[in-house]
């Protein structure tokens, strides 16, 4: 399970990102539309407007760094119940942490 976006802060922001929402100023008239590709020009004009955080949509991670990833998450899922048995509730919200983090395939 990775997001398929994340808040940075304007600062961090850089041409070429995607908006995944909306940005709007603090009276809510739209600034920028989602799905925009930034500009040097519009990330300069932004901070006139108030706007410090942005939403943007999330690079694909390649093959090697998914594997990490779901791995990672099988781990602290192995930690979290740890000291479970197979049975009774805690087997069930097991397994619906284990659909949510790692998409059902597990046992």
């Amino acid at each position: 399970m990775s997001a398929n976006y994340r808040h940075i802060a304007l600062t961090d922001a850089v041409p070429g990102m995607v908006l995944s929402d909306d940005v709007q100023d603090s009276y809510g008239q739209m600034l920028l539309p989602h799905s925009t590709v930034l500009t040097a020009a519009m990330l300069e004009a932004l901070p006139q407007h108030g706007i410090g955080m942005i939403a943007v949509i999330n690079e694909p991670l390649s093959e090697d760094e998914e594997q990490a990833a779901r791995a990672l998450r099988e781990r602290r899922l192995q930690r979290l119940f740890r000291n479970s048995n197979d049975e009774g509730p805690a087997a069930l919200l097991r397994r619906y942490i284990t659909d949510f983090q790692l998409g059902g395939d597990q046992p």
